[in-house]
């Protein structure tokens, strides 16, 4: 008998402590997930092209985006996919109707195209917002064109107004790949000065200021 009732509180025992267990279990507050949706920052681009830019000179760009939810909302992070792009942004919590920004600054350390994405974490949604920034970095050690010669000059395909040397003037033979503002920091040393040389070749170049390969141009001599 003393057996039985001992077997008996032991089961008794048994089952009360598997319903508390149990009862924890159930009153853990359920894990919070973030709806996999777009944050509700909406921005104005997701990328920007710098196109040509000089060595050395960072080149800095704005995304502005506004706050189109109805909730207040808060960048946790901005991540750049390498060191040579500096991100910022508006630090403060967006309210509802508000605008603010992501800027991206690259170094231009090195010349030669680039493609590089700033990464937006926001504490609406899980689903990161992606930026990108793209261009080409013009500088010292991209390959110098081929010289011009006589012998290209006269075989140069040009179809419309054809180059003619004059005194202060000389001609340049477009190489596969150049563009104004490479001719322009060949001879000026600047790339922004590729208007003298559209200027000097109106009705041969292009409004797009678009040139050919093997194209014969005029170059001013500098001032």
């Amino acid at each position: 008998m003393k057996n039985l009732k001992l077997t008996l509180f032991t089961a008794v025992g048994a089952l009360m402590l598997s319903a508390t267990v149990h009862a924890q279990e159930a009153a853990k507050p359920a894990t919070e997930v973030k709806e996999q949706k777009p944050t509700g920052l909406t921005f104005k681009e997701d990328s920007f092209n710098f196109g040509d830019i000089e060595k050395g000179k960072p080149a800095t760009h704005e995304f502005t985006f506004k706050n189109t939810s109805d909730q207040t909302i808060l960048i946790t992070n901005v991540k750049a996919s390498c060191g040579c792009t500096t991100p910022s942004w508006t630090k403060t919590p967006i309210k509802p109707g508000e605008s603010g920004n992501v800027t991206a600054t690259y170094n231009a350390a090195h010349p030669g195209a680039f493609t590089k994405t700033v990464t937006v974490t926001t504490n609406d949604t899980d689903q990161n917002k992606i930026l990108s920034i793209k261009g080409k970095v013009i500088g010292e050690e991209t390959p110098a064109p081929a010289p011009a010669t006589t012998t290209n000059v006269a075989a140069a395909p040009v179809k419309t107004q054809p180059a003619v040397a004059t005194p202060g003037v000389q001609l340049h033979t477009v190489a596969e790949g150049e563009t104004l503002s490479l001719i322009a920091k060949k001879y000026y040393g600047d790339i922004h000065k590729y208007d003298v040389i559209y200027n000097a070749n109106k009705g041969a170049i292009p409004a797009s200021k678009v040139i050919r390969t093997g194209q014969v141009i005029k170059i001013p001599s500098a001032k």
